[in-house]
């Protein structure tokens, strides 16, 4: 159960600028770029009436994957899954220092990479920056899905947990990194199938980099990461920690990590250290960032064009940030050899559906860069292949519709123990999460046995969230369409205000106008009225109190405008619900003394003679003066006694000019009801209005 606005791209030469008050903004070339081939594969639209492309729910969904593998002293207050909770709360440790202090390091927190429950250090850093790229460019999907919120919580507590792994020495210098923690492989967290929360302390060793070992990549990573939680976020401390970081990279020898062996082997640093210098340059506008930068970035490794953007290359990023169109060309070039099956783009047998989507969400970059939509149809037919458009009807994100996986590798969510089970029925539904994904040859199994096909991953799901938010920006004002789910995560507006609240809320009724002819009073929702449906109800509390029907329910009816056919004191009460869930519905309701025939009363002091009051009051009209004229008084202080309490009548009186009855009357001390009414010719009561009256003197 689950519990900085972009600054457009301007035409230019391909330089990056330095704006006013140290900002620093993107530009791009103004000629046109080469070799442009769009990978379009034969994509079949299959029309499926029962698969839907609701890609606001797409973007809310995968997010949850974060939650699944959340780790800390904090997830049961933090996660959104109540079937997830605290888990490796050992996660601490010792560090002896240069100077010979032995310092506490806290390592709880942060993700767990994939189906296991190690802590890598190069997807970990890779996927916090990438969901914050996500956000940085298509900041907009977040709000207008109501999603900015639940992002937030995840990247922070990514952010946090960078912040906890870096060992400072005492002059506040970055001395160590803690770059993993736990370790693939059977003798290792590898050996373990069951829930995290039950994982024992044995056999999970911790690492941090050292001079000799000082880990380029996932340093670097780390400080990009940190520096876009705060251009994103704020946090002076996630700022500061960057800065700290690069200097670490920068001032010792630069080297690939090594730790994770066989799981995440480093090909090159420079495009990561590329990417600190960059965003670093960005959010400060300090110069030394830029001098960094062209240092290496005409590096074959730092704005790689022959690999996807992934956990091993995040050339394409800073490609982007750098305004290289050609290299994201580049980027999106690299089919060649590359079977299509189907019409999928499968670069690799191992985790397919996360390259697929991480050239979507290039290829869509590259558009925003130019203005363009040369890669949004590639995009969106990916996607929807993704989602089930393909020939054997196969979804290949989790929950999302009844075609999706349902044995994914993924040790929390089976909620078995002991070992992988293959296609044994599993406790949890892993919502939002990317299984690997077919094979070139069209080859898919739907086993937890399969880690190929069927694993998931923190770094999987990065270029998911990032592709989605920029597929969905075309789509932000299809709110019939793209809408998420009201069962999941949706932004407080009161926390959120920019965020578009997609849970329908009323802030109660507006009476515009209420006099003899009509009441005019209409519904203030926090959603598009065309796209609720309404429906008006009464009742008199003056007679029967029997509630009846105004206007059944009809779509976009906000305003009622009814002349009922007699005076009454109504309670007036709309519904409304979202057209296409009839169960979700909100309500409100307004009180209205509605009067066809008394136009006012008067309650004043009276100066004359004896003082007292001059109460009375009006009719609109008095045809023939037939009407007859009365006026009540009731003592409260008798009333609650349980005594007669009408203490005072005119009883009925006719007015042999104009329409209106007057007295002077002179009360104690007290507190009182006047009650006004008014009849026709032959004694029927046409109108009445009762009003509350003190005398404190």
């Amino acid at each position: 159960m689950i519990k900085t606005r972009f600054k457009k791209f301007f035409v230019a030469l391909g330089l990056v600028a330095t704006m006013a008050l140290g900002e620093v903004s993107t530009v791009c070339m103004a000629q046109a770029d080469k070799n442009i081939n769009i990978p379009a594969g034969g994509l079949t639209d299959f029309n499926y009436s029962d698969i839907e492309y609701n890609y606001a729910k797409l973007l809310q969904y995968s997010l949850y994957l974060y939650d699944a593998n959340m780790c800390g002293c904090d997830v049961s207050s933090k996660g959104k899954l109540d079937w997830r909770g605290n888990c490796h709360t050992y996660d601490k440790t010792t560090y002896t220092r240069r100077d010979g202090v032995t310092v506490n390091v806290d390592l709880t927190g942060g993700f767990h990479d994939a189906g296991d429950a190690v802590k890598f250090g190069l997807p970990q850093a890779y996927s916090a920056f990438v969901l914050g790229m996500s956000y940085d460019t298509y900041k907009e999907s977040f709000k207008n899905t109501a999603q900015v919120g639940h992002l937030r919580d995840i990247t922070t507590h990514f952010a946090d947990y960078f912040v906890n792994c870096t060992v400072l020495d005492a002059a506040g210098n970055v001395e160590a990194f803690c770059c993993q923690v736990g370790q693939g492989g059977g003798g290792y967290d590898h050996g373990y199938w069951g829930p995290p929360e039950e994982q024992p302390n044995t056999n999970r060793p911790i690492y941090f980099t050292s001079a000799n070992e000082p880990s380029t990549d996932i340093v670097s990573l780390s400080a990009a990461a940190l520096a876009m939680q705060y251009k994103n976020f704020g946090g002076d401390k996630y700022l500061s920690t960057a800065k700290k970081l690069f200097e670490y990279a920068k001032n010792n020898s630069k080297q690939v990590n090594r730790t994770a062996g066989q799981f995440y082997s480093s090909s090159a640093w420079q495009d990561d250290y590329c990417l600190a210098a960059i965003t670093l340059y960005q959010v400060t506008g300090d110069y030394s960032y830029k001098s960094e930068l062209d240092r290496y970035s005409s590096d074959g490794n730092a704005q790689k064009g022959y690999w996807a953007l992934c956990w091993d290359n995040v050339g394409p990023a800073v490609a982007y940030y750098n305004g290289r169109t050609q290299s994201m060309v580049d980027v999106m070039n690299i089919s060649s050899g590359n079977s299509t099956y189907g019409g999928y783009r499968c670069l690799d047998d191992w985790g397919s559906a996360r390259l697929n989507t991480s050239m979507q969400y290039v290829g869509l970059l590259y558009d925003k860069m130019t203005g363009t939509n040369t890669y949004r149809g590639f995009a969106e037919g990916q996607m929807k292949y993704l989602l089930g458009n393909n020939a054997v009807k196969q979804c290949y994100v989790i929950g999302y519709n009844n075609y999706g996986p349902k044995y994914p590798h993924h040790r929390a969510a089976s909620g078995y123990r002991g070992s992988v089970q293959g296609t044994t029925p599993q406790a949890h539904v892993l919502v939002g999460a990317l299984v690997g994904g077919q094979k070139k040859d069209g080859s898919y199994e739907d086993s937890a046995n399969n880690f190929q096909t069927n694993e998931v991953a923190i770094d999987y799901n990065a270029t998911l969230v990032a592709a989605t938010a920029a597929i969905y920006s075309a789509y932000g004002n299809d709110t019939e369409n793209h809408k998420p789910d009201p069962n999941y995560y949706i932004d407080d507006p009161s926390e959120f205000p920019d965020s578009r609240p997609q849970k329908l809320s009323t802030s109660g009724l507006y009476v515009a106008e209420n006099n003899r002819n009509h009441i005019l009073v209409g519904m203030c929702t926090n959603y598009d009225a065309s796209k609720l449906e309404y429906r008006w109800i009464a009742c008199d509390t003056l007679t029967d109190n029997a509630w009846f029907e105004i206007k059944p329910w009809t779509r976009g009816n906000e305003w009622l405008d009814w002349n009922p056919e007699k005076s009454g004191d109504f309670v007036i009460v709309c519904q409304a619900r979202v057209a296409d869930k009839p169960e979700k519905a909100v309500s409100a309701d307004v009180g209205v003394n509605h009067h066809k025939y008394i136009k006012g009363i008067c309650q004043m002091p009276y100066t004359g003679s004896g003082g007292g009051y001059l109460i009375g009051f009006e009719s609109y009209e008095n045809p023939g003066q037939k009407y007859s004229y009365e006026m009540l008084i009731l003592d409260c202080t008798l009333y609650a006694e349980g005594k007669d309490a009408w203490i005072y009548t005119t009883g009925k009186c006719g007015v042999a000019s104009g329409n209106a009855l007057w007295t002077i009357w002179q009360p104690k001390y007290g507190y009182y009801w006047t009650l006004f009414r008014l009849y026709d010719e032959n004694g029927n009561m046409l109108d009445q209005r009762c009003y509350p009256f003190v005398n404190a003197y």
